[in-house]
């Protein structure tokens, strides 16, 4: 009886603590410019990609200075990806046997990572119009998706350009688009190999474990914001990626074979970024 009464005790001082705050929500859009950092190899190039943000937020007051604010936003990740070097490519036969082939690649990939953000903040009023927050952003990627060409020159096959069409989630190993397929002579033979117009994301893989994006990301944010009157503000945030974004099982080399077989790379990538926001809190 006790407990009951202590427990019935805390809650209803919790309601009046919560309703003593000043609560307040609103919402905020913008464009984003991310990248995926981390290791290159020699030939790899990355540069910020565009995307969007759009959600909406609670903010707590303590005081009359700072608070704590939780948003659920759509936010828009990504990376252009560009190589240019030595690499290799792994077909086959008219007669479905495995092929590989060394030479150069060229390839431009942009990628695109849809995420629900979930952007748990402190905030504090340096002035009437300037607002100053940081905290912590976990993320939970939905789709991912990457478009772009590759052209593979070899001293053994007829050069080729084709195509590249990556659905990171829905794209199965050995998956491409062979209904208009590039038909390429193999030096060695005479004979003529058939390339798809379009390759999936793990077409030139002997092998998958898993997607080659982790479904979790957490990230610090910190950001300014400026308020235009009681409501309106012009914001910008920067995000800094904190854990490995990439399943390193399924992480290869496009640079080198070991052996014949494809070597995994053990590295750590992160989403960084820009966000710039126009927003309202009521």
């Amino acid at each position: 009886m006790k407990k009951r009464i202590l427990v019935l005790a805390l809650a209803m001082w919790s309601c009046q603590w919560m309703v003593a705050q000043d609560l307040s929500y609103g919402f905020r859009a913008g464009i984003n410019r991310y990248i995926q950092d981390g290791p290159l190899e020699e030939g790899e190039t990355v540069d910020y990609n565009s995307g969007f943000h759009i959600g909406f937020g609670f903010g707590m007051w303590f005081t009359d200075i700072w608070g704590v604010r939780a948003e659920l936003m759509y936010n828009q990740k990504g990376v252009k990806y560009a190589y240019n070097g030595p690499s290799y490519v792994f077909l086959q036969d008219q007669n479905e046997n495995p092929l590989t082939f060394t030479g150069t690649r060229d390839m431009t990939l942009n990628v695109s990572s849809s995420y629900i953000d979930v952007p748990i903040m402190v905030f504090a009023r340096a002035t009437s119009w300037l607002e100053l927050s940081a905290g912590v952003a976990p993320g939970f990627l939905i789709y991912s998706s990457g478009t772009g060409e590759m052209t593979f020159n070899s001293s053994r096959l007829d050069s080729y350009t084709q195509e590249l069409d990556y659905s990171y989630y829905g794209d199965k190993l050995g998956e491409a688009d062979f209904s208009d397929p590039i038909q390429v002579e193999n030096k060695n033979t005479g004979n003529f190999v058939d390339v798809p117009s379009s390759a999936g994301a793990y077409y030139y893989q002997k092998e998958k474990d898993g997607s080659y994006y982790k479904v979790f990301d957490l990230g610090a944010v910190a950001g300014l914001s400026f308020y235009l009157n009681r409501g309106l503000y012009l914001g910008a945030r920067y995000h800094f990626g904190l854990i490995d974004i990439t399943n390193n099982k399924n992480d290869y080399s496009v640079v080198t074979l070991e052996n014949g077989s494809q070597v995994l790379r053990d590295d750590k990538d992160t989403n960084k970024g820009w966000q710039i926001s126009v927003g309202f809190n009521f």
